[in-house]
């Protein structure tokens, strides 16, 4: 389990994956066991308030691509 303070992607039947900071709103983390792990990109958006709103998945181009999956926050 990460430390506290940390960002984790927590998934049924997985350990905890600790999410890499990238910019202030941008986190990255790599999974696979192939020779080149598959590289995701976690974007965090806010509104005027500066609240979180909604995350978008990102992957880089080729045969899995995942280009601004949006995820909206609902209160």
């Amino acid at each position: 389990m990460a430390g506290e303070g940390s960002l984790v992607l927590r998934r049924p039947g997985s350990a905890d994956a600790a999410l890499l900071p990238v910019d202030p709103d941008v986190f990255s983390r790599g999974f696979g066991f192939w020779a080149e792990p598959l590289i995701v990109r976690f974007e965090f958006g806010r509104d005027s308030s500066a609240q979180i709103t909604h995350f978008m998945i990102v992957t880089p181009s080729g045969v899995d691509v995942v280009s601004n999956l949006r995820f909206t926050r609902v209160r």
